[in-house]
């Protein structure tokens, strides 16, 4: 392959440097790799022995992956994110993903129906748990099939539930002004128009609601 020109450390990645042969970058992998492999500048490196060096990295990885895991539940594409961002190389960051997910450890059908469970019963509408989710990474076709468990009468029981509260909470402010910071709270938390609107005929008179 060449020569080592450089081994620089990255300012925000702790314990991983970047390495650079006949001054061109190669990749990045762990200092204590490059330690314990002897290597240094000016020394050669062939295509074997970097070889050699990505696959010593998927072990640490895979460690590391499990330790992220520790701290809480994580989607597939959370933990490629993790891994992209610690400048693991591709071919490390499929291998550690193909143990994870036989370990089971990566599961984001089962995450998506935990999910939905929970923030259905933090009284959050089925279009905010559906963001919640698709920004966590989760296929849009997944995170609809999971929100199959949350049905619409549901959410009509949250929204309604919810809107006490909110209703309550803006007693003060003129009827039309009440009923607009509550609906526009329920939607915020997203809230169907039809969930909304039944949970408001429960609390307003119905002239109130035709005057909006």
């Amino acid at each position: 392959m060449g020569i080592i020109t450089k081994i620089e450390s990255l300012p925000r990645i702790k314990r991983r440097v970047a390495v650079y042969v006949d001054g061109e970058k190669q990749g990045v992998v762990s200092a204590s790799l490059i330690r314990e492999k002897g290597l240094a500048e000016g020394a050669s490196l062939s295509e074997e022995d970097w070889q050699r060096l990505i696959e010593a990295e998927i072990a640490p990885a895979l460690d590391l992956s499990l330790y992220y895991l520790g701290l809480k539940s994580r989607t597939r594409h959370e933990m490629e994110a993790y891994l992209k961002r610690r400048q693991y190389a591709p071919e490390v960051i499929a291998a550690v993903m193909d143990k994870l997910k036989d370990y089971g450890f990566i599961d984001d059908e089962q995450l998506s129906q935990r999910a939905v469970d929970t923030l259905s019963r933090q009284r959050l509408g089925r279009g905010a748990i559906e963001r919640k989710l698709r920004q966590r990474g989760v296929d849009k076709d997944l995170a609809r099939e999971a929100l199959n468990a949350y049905q619409p009468e549901d959410e009509n029981e949250n929204a309604r539930e919810l809107a006490r509260t909110l209703w309550e909470r803006y007693r003060e402010a003129e009827p039309r002004k009440r009923w607009q910071k509550t609906a526009a709270a329920l939607a915020r938390r997203g809230f169907s128009w039809d969930s909304i609107q039944s949970a408001l005929q429960n609390l307003t008179s119905e002239e109130t609601f035709d005057t909006w």
